[in-house]
């Protein structure tokens, strides 16, 4: 390690659900995701910090169980610590799962890398009553152990302060290592893994010389130049003739020499399918033959012999340095005995569902208000920029703002609130430790479907965005489970999709109604994952499957700050697109909704005829245009409105006023109304037939045939059109095609005229098609990045056209029922 180093490159690893991620925030200042179960950091991921008078690079590994098994994540942690070498190894330790997280502690040990211990969650420990002697930990493995505490701080200072002595320490010592002189199994196994050390240093001994030392390494064998590439990296050039064949002989001594040399013995001895292809040489081959003969009496292969000589180190290392007290395991019993309602095969299943409904109905009660004040926001915003250009309304500059921007972007920045909430509401779920307790019920559905609980997390995260929760299969070791998973993972209802439904549901369902509708797309996104996976594992890819093997953690209290940031987190991501994707994707729509305009001729007729409606207006001695205005405020205030104008007839009438004039005025107010009513067909008609001439009219009308046979027409097209990019975008289009200022989900004046063109049928259709149809682009991309370009065409394709085909069913069937819904 170079004394002049700049930057240090620390890797925190750990099992899943040790607070890793936790600790990895709280130093770098990030708000990454944090889970209560596995699977939340699906790849690594770095942050910069500086202390100490250092700079620091701190990676975020994807929690695993083992360096030995083959998950996706658990590769990629593997790869980084061994083909990276970072400087320093973090291990987070769970106290309160001590023993089960000491296994990968071990394998780390074996790394030869210089490692701290982060013994994390020491509070959770205690009040389950177990004690941990930190001094004596730290002894017996020969290196520094600190407790903390994630979610409060406690101590987590201290992590990169010890890493600094450590490292500080390693650059005045020659790069020794700090943790292979103590890290010893038992005799026989020790005598093996020597015997096999030296045939591997000879090996590559002669495979160096005989490719002329140093300046031959590059045609070396893979093992022999991983071997040699680190201890060349750990010694200043100074140190030796680089030109020479005795740089060899000179690192046998190098401490990351020694130990790369000893986990590659070790791995040799286990098989490992990423070590072993590396090695070709027949003496080698024939001493780890040897070796693992003398070892293994039974038929069990040498890495289960290894595992359990890990499992022996494991226990000793326990039983010197735990004690619990038993006095303070009553709110671990408490756990247990809530266990026993929270997992059940039926009320289990029964408060899960009734958990989620009541999510779905906070998020539509609670949002209303907050929803409420965006939409008068929106209003003002609509109104003030109509004042700015009062004297010329066809303006473009009016128009993109309006129609466009606020049209478009206003229409999902309105569903922040709801957003906000239900993934407030999830949080709390997930950090409470309950969402863990969902997967171990779901598995027995999972397991009739083809899959396993194990899958119940990635689809959980589909509620949130699809992209995360296609990259969180990763988890999955089964390769049959984790393709069928990705496959169905679209089908979740993401937030996405959620002012879609915000808009439909209210505008043709009563209040009553609304949760119920909402709680049942979701739950039909469900069944028909469910369907569909059934088909994939009966089909595709039959035969056995894997069992659920999950943790349940034991319960949290979520803290205010936790859930906060989790909610804004999820929501942000949200609102960033509205700076980038949504704004970019409304204009590119109002664009296309705009031009080609109408000819000059088309729009002088239309202009004529209103002009004349308003002519004939004015010698009825009334502004036609005030008139309408006056018109079109609330239904309270019309009533209240007609009310006081009886009333003045009645005094009229009372007063002897002539009957004749009041028949005139009523004569008058009756053509003011027809007036009005054929001024507003006229503006109608010429919106329509602007918009039929724009090209979004023209593509919309070619899909029309098509399309009619779900109900839809060819406004609704050039939503789903805009869709294909981002489902928010929909709602967007819809108040782009309808020229409704302050449209959005929420918004009386889009929903009054979608619920007076369309009827109830028509929502059913279009809900089910949005839940189940033509998944984003980005989910299309991240298929093809997990998967290949091909399944990723194939799966959209195919959502795609089981939409349509359920939605036209949909339709037809109620068609043919005679139902209006």
């Amino acid at each position: 390690m170079s004394a002049t180093k700049q930057v240090y490159r620390i890797a925190l690893a750990g099992n899943p659900n040790c607070g890793k991620t936790t600790l990895f925030n709280y130093l770098t200042g990030e708000k990454r995701a944090v889970g209560n179960y596995s699977g939340v950091t699906v790849e690594t991921v770095s942050g910069r910090v500086r202390a100490n008078d250092a700079d620091y690079e701190l990676v975020d590994l994807p929690g695993v169980y083992s360096l030995t098994t083959f998950s996706k994540d658990e590769i990629e942690a593997r790869d980084y610590l061994v083909e990276e070498r970072p400087d320093l190894i973090v291990n987070v330790v769970d106290a309160s799962n001590f023993e089960r997280n000491l296994f990968l502690t071990l394998q780390l040990l074996e790394l030869g890398l210089p490692t701290i211990i982060a013994l994390n969650m020491c509070d959770l420990a205690r009040n389950r009553g177990i004690s941990i002697d930190i001094s004596k930990l730290s002894d017996l493995l020969g290196v520094p152990v600190i407790e903390t505490v994630g979610s409060t701080g406690q101590g987590v200072s201290s992590v990169l302060d010890q890493s600094r002595r450590v490292l500080t320490s390693l650059e005045s010592t020659s790069s020794k290592s700090n943790a292979l002189s103590h890290l010893q199994y038992s005799a026989s196994i020790e005598q093996e893994i020597a015997s096999v050390e030296a045939v591997l240093s000879r090996v590559a001994s002669e495979e160096y010389v005989a490719h002329g030392g140093f300046s031959g390494l590059s045609e070396c064998s893979a093992g022999v130049r991983w071997l040699l590439t680190g201890a060349i990296r750990s010694e200043r050039v100074e140190s030796f003739n680089w030109d020479g064949q005795d740089v060899y002989s000179a690192l046998k001594s190098n401490a990351r020499m020694q130990a790369r040399r000893r986990w590659t013995a070790i791995k040799l001895l286990e098989d490992d399918p990423h070590v072993t292809p590396n090695w070709s040489d027949e003496s080698l081959s024939n001493a780890v033959s040897s070796s693992t003969s003398r070892l293994v009496t039974g038929s069990a292969p040498m890495a289960a012999l290894l595992a359990a000589e890990r499992y022996k180190k494991v226990r000793d290392l326990s039983a010197a340095t735990i004690s619990n007290d038993v006095h303070r395991r009553r709110g671990l019993e408490l756990s247990d005995s809530a266990d026993r309602v929270l997992t059940h095969p039926f009320w289990g299943l029964l408060i899960f569902f009734a958990a989620m409904y009541l999510v779905f109905w906070l998020t539509f009660t609670v949002g209303a208000y907050p929803v409420s004040w965006l939409e008068s926001l929106q209003d003002y915003a609509a109104e003030l920029c109509n004042r700015l250009w009062a004297d010329n309304p066809e303006s473009l500059a009016r128009s993109i703002i309006v129609d466009g921007i606020i049209g478009g972007v206003g229409a999902v920045l309105v569903f922040f609130p709801n957003i906000f909430i239900l993934f407030a509401a999830i949080t709390i779920l997930e950090e409470s430790g309950y969402m863990a307790r969902g997967a171990f019920l779901t598995d027995r559905f999972m397991s009739r479907v083809g899959l396993t609980g194990k899958s119940f997390i990635p689809l959980l995260v589909g509620f949130g965005c699809s992209v995360p929760a296609i990259m969180s299969t990763r988890i999955i070791e089964d390769r049959k489970t984790r393709f069928q998973t990705i496959f169905i993972a679209p089908l979740m209802s993401c937030g996405a999709r959620y002012p879609i439904y915000m808009l439909l549901i209210p505008a043709f369902f009563p209040q009553r109604w609304q949760a119920p509708v909402l709680w049942l797309i979701y739950v039909l996104g469900i069944v028909v994952a469910a369907v569909i996976s059934t088909v994939l594992s009966k089909t595709m890819y039959r035969g056995e499957i894997s069992p659920l093997l999950i943790e349940l953690p034991p319960y949290h209290r979520p803290t205010l700050r936790t859930v906060g940031y989790r909610a804004f987190e999820r929501g942000w991501q949200y609102l960033r697109k509205f700076a980038t994707t949504i704004l970019a994707i409304s204009l590119l729509l109002w664009a296309l909704s705009t031009f080609p305009r109408l000819p000059q001729d088309v729009v002088a007729s239309y202009d004529a005829q209103q002009s004349a409606l308003e002519t004939e207006a004015s010698e009825l001695g009334v502004d036609l245009q005030e008139y309408m205005e006056s018109t079109q405020e609330s239904q309270e205030k019309a009533t209240a409105t007609e009310f006081a104008s009886e009333e003045q007839s009645l005094e009229a009438m009372e007063s002897g006023a002539d009957e004749t004039q009041l028949e005139e005025d009523a004569a008058v107010a009756e053509r003011l109304s027809e007036l009005s009513e054929e001024w507003t067909k006229l503006a109608v008609e010429h919106e329509d037939k602007a918009l039929e001439h724009s090209i979004a009219g023209r593509i919309g009308h070619s899909f029309a045939p098509v399309i009619r046979l779900a109900g839809w027409d060819w406004r609704i097209g050039t939503g789903l059109i805009g869709a294909l990019a981002a489902k928010e975008v929909f709602v967007a289009q819809m108040g782009i095609v309808y020229r409704v200022a302050n449209a959005d989900e929420e918004s009386e004046s889009l929903q009054e005229i979608l619920s007076r063109d369309y009827s109830r049928l028509v929502c059913v259709s279009l809900l089910v098609f949005c839940l189940i149809g033509a998944p984003c682009m980005a989910t299309l991309v991240t298929v093809a990045k997990e998967l290949s370009w091909r399944w990723a065409f194939i799966q959209w394709f195919s959502l795609t056209a089981l939409g349509f085909i359920l939605s036209v069913a949909i339709y037809q069937f109620g068609l043919a029922l005679h139902l209006g819904l």
